[in-house]
């Protein structure tokens, strides 16, 4: 795909705006620039996974870092950017769809963000 620059910001204030208290959110690729708008300017209280590339060599490792954020909590955010860079996005959807259901998505550009139900959770 052709490179688009990631509005985090946006994807951020989505996050801020429907996050409910427990949440989790698993960042891929573009951290930094989602923690800053999510915690330091939005004021976001749900708990963040920094999920670098270097841990998307694996099924196995995808689901277990799928697990990690579904532990304790109800509902878990995928920010999912560049992902064309970082690994294929059907193995990534597969490994969180594998342990959560998919409740919605949107897309800005160059990110997607999917809200997932964790079932039980905190």
């Amino acid at each position: 795909p052709a490179y688009a620059k990631e509005d985090s910001r946006a994807a951020a204030a989505l996050v801020r705006r429907e996050e409910r208290p427990g949440d989790s959110i698993v960042v891929i690729y573009a951290f930094r620039p989602f923690q800053h708008y999510y915690a330091t300017v939005d004021g976001g209280t749900g708990t963040l996974f920094h999920l670098h590339k270097r841990y998307l060599q694996t099924a196995e490792g995808l689901q277990r870092h799928a697990a990690d954020a579904k532990a304790g909590s109800r509902r878990v955010w995928l920010v999912l950017s560049r992902w064309w860079d970082v690994a294929p996005e059907p193995e990534i959807r597969a490994a969180f769809e594998a342990q959560l259901t998919e409740v919605r998505r949107w897309e800005f550009p160059g990110i997607k963000v999917t809200l997932y139900d964790a079932g039980e959770g905190a």
